[in-house]
């Protein structure tokens, strides 16, 4: 797993297949454990800091806080 801003909160979902993981910079990305591709990521604006990542029981809903 590589990135070029410093990871702050990470987290799995549910089912164990997934990572979630939360940089300075406000990137939010979804790797796959099975070959460490990305799945998905959005971006929060730079002033949001994000310190805590939770996914919801069937991994639809993600909470940054």
């Amino acid at each position: 797993l590589s990135q070029k801003s410093k990871f702050i909160a990470a987290t799995f979902t549910p089912d164990g297949d997934s990572v979630v993981t939360a940089a300075q910079d406000g990137l939010i990305i979804f790797w796959s454990l099975s070959d460490f591709s990305i799945e998905d990521q959005t971006r929060f604006p730079k002033d949001v800091k994000i310190t805590k990542l939770a996914v919801s029981q069937e991994s639809r809903y993600l909470v940054a806080a």
